[in-house]
């Protein structure tokens, strides 16, 4: 049978030793050792841990996002071998370099460390004693959100694509559900997904009644302090958090890359339908306004974003940065002159070393720790992506086009009347436009089975779009 050992993995035991080990935490959310899961607030400070993680992994300059997936999607210029070897072989598929199975290694291991940990919560919250039934249902609903979400992208970078050996007995990827110092066993296609189901939906239904994004507004949860009852666990900033509607979300994206369209359809809406008490939006569309008040990135769309701690954008957007392209090329992916994308998310950097006059994204250009923006949250999921699931999964045409007119008004893009036969192409130009530098656009070929990129005209086939597991990860029996 096909294993696969993750180097990090340890017995339980060990991850009680140091709190460098585990509980990687800012000061205020410290909990002494002999302290760690045994009171609620300890089962809190080790989620924020986990989330600490993920910082290390969605970040612009990541390889899940800016460094790796963005790459592959080949959305910037092809950057030479003297200017990064790792990224030019993420840009051309050439996993056999060391340089990039480095990169591709690091991000690896940090999302199984975050699974690692989230195993540990939900390993001891089936004995624990020091939660109400309300507080363990939150813990739990929010770490198993976190792991299926985690076990998902996994499968998008190194899984198949839907097409290639769905549904066959071929062993892909592992699905770690317990703290273990053995070889994680690998799945195929359908046990894969059937744990990522069952994280989503278990979750789903436990914090559907205890997370409470469901019952206050963001704008309240977003003020620390506002809410006497949530004062003593920090249960604030869900958008910071996998909360309930982020579940939905994840389980949107799920169903779709499974085909399912009548459930992706059915979760997408929910999000986008979902109100507050006084009949706003849960989730609005961001404006041009938004982005003009600092808000490049769109928080008050965001479902579930990562914060920015300490991040700096100096590199991003200086002369080596690599996440660049032509004019040319962006006013080919943004064809409206009105597009309050392309008016507000892009400037030119005349000195940069890849392109002349090249257009670089300035989605992070204000989240730095000085930087004055409110907004400093890297965006996972969003709002918008599940109108755009909504304009693919619609029973009708008109239907679609009434998601489609909604959303693409709110950028100021031009109207496009949907067919049967452009409705694809208008999704795979609007997914490139919204998620530009967000690493979501190489997901949407891999999903789609393009046979060549848009933009560097490479041909695709299904050896490329599975993304081969770095080699330090695999036991030498594969």
């Amino acid at each position: 049978m096909k294993k696969i050992y993750i180097t990090f993995l340890f017995a339980a035991i060990s991850l009680f030793s140091s709190c460098d080990d585990w509980l990687t935490v800012e000061p205020k959310d410290m909990v002494t050792v002999d302290k760690a899961l045994t009171t609620p607030e300890g089962y809190t400070s080790a989620l924020v841990g986990v989330y600490q993680i993920l910082q290390n992994v969605y970040n612009p300059g990541g390889f899940v996002m800016g460094s790796g997936v963005d790459t592959f999607a080949n959305i910037y210029t092809e950057p030479s071998i003297g200017f990064s070897q790792s990224l030019n072989s993420a840009y051309n598929y050439n996993f056999s370099d060391t340089s990039y199975d480095n990169s591709s290694g690091a991000a690896f291991l940090q999302m199984y460390k975050a699974i690692t940990n989230l195993n540990v919560i939900l390993s001891s919250i089936e004995t624990t004693e020091v939660l109400t039934a309300e507080q363990k249902n939150f813990v739990e609903g929010e770490a198993r959100a976190l792991r299926g979400f985690l076990h998902f992208d996994i499968w998008r970078i190194y899984g198949t694509a839907p097409d290639d050996n769905a549904g066959t007995s071929n062993l892909i990827l592992p699905y770690s559900l317990e703290v273990s110092n053995e070889f994680i066993p690998y799945l195929n296609y359908n046990d894969y997904f059937a744990n990522i189901l069952s994280d989503l939906e278990q979750a789903k239904d436990m914090l559907s009644f205890s997370d409470p994004i469901i019952y206050y507004s963001n704008e309240l949860l977003n003020v620390e302090g506002s809410i006497e009852e949530y004062e003593d666990l920090g249960w604030y900033n869900r958008q910071n958090r996998f909360n309930y509607y982020a579940t939905l979300g994840a389980l949107a994206r799920v169903q779709l890359w499974m085909g399912n369209k009548e459930q992706a359809y059915e979760y997408a809406k929910e999000v986008v339908d979902a109100q507050n008490e006084d009949g706003t939006r849960k989730f609005r569309l961001g404006t041009s306004t938004d982005m003009g008040n600092t808000d490049l990135a769109l928080f008050v769309e965001q479902l579930f974003g990562v914060e920015t701690l300490g991040y700096d954008d100096t590199s991003y957007s200086s002369y080596t940065a690599h996440c660049v392209n032509s004019e040319y090329v962006l006013n080919q992916v943004y064809p409206s002159s009105s597009d309050i994308r392309k008016m507000n998310l892009f400037t030119t950097l005349t000195s940069n070393a890849l392109v002349y006059n090249a257009q670089i994204s300035l989605k992070y250009s204000l989240m730095s720790e000085n930087d004055a923006s409110a907004y400093k949250n890297f965006p996972i999921i969003r709002v918008s992506e599940m109108y755009l699931i909504l304009v693919e999964t619609a029973p009708t045409i008109a239907e679609a086009q009434t998601y489609y007119d909604t959303f693409a008004n709110s950028r100021f893009d031009e109207n496009v009347t949907l067919t049967e036969g452009n409705l694809q192409e208008n999704i795979l130009n609007q997914y490139t436009r919204e998620f530009w530098a967000e690493g979501q656009i190489f997901y949407t070929y891999k999903r789609l089975s393009l046979t060549s990129l848009p933009f560097s005209g490479q041909e695709m086939n299904t050896d490329k779009y599975k993304i081969a597991i770095p080699s330090g990860e695999t036991n030498s029996d594969l």
